[in-house]
């Protein structure tokens, strides 16, 4: 899952939201994605590449006012991975 991005899509208007919608839903890249109607605001989950080409087709229709990746990180019941042993 590290290879995942986390991807947050604000919208001008709700309209503009259900075309993305429309995308993102039918994207193959996309493993995670959740709505916020009335905030006018998409979050979903993807690899850095299908992410990117899907924002670009999103603003290319128009509508897209804010967008915002980073990576996924671990939530706080999630064991964080051990650091790398030090060489003595």
């Amino acid at each position: 899952m590290s290879d995942l991005l986390v991807y947050q899509l604000e919208f001008s208007e709700k309209g503009d939201l259900e075309s993305a919608f429309e995308l993102l839903i039918d994207e193959k890249g996309v493993t995670s994605c959740a709505v916020e109607i009335e905030a006018r605001t998409a979050r979903f989950l993807a690899p850095e590449t299908a992410g990117r080409a899907l924002v670009e087709r999103i603003y290319g229709i128009g509508g897209l006012r804010w967008c915002s990746r980073h990576p996924v990180s671990p939530t706080s019941g999630q064991p964080k991975p051990n650091p790398p042993p030090k060489d003595s």
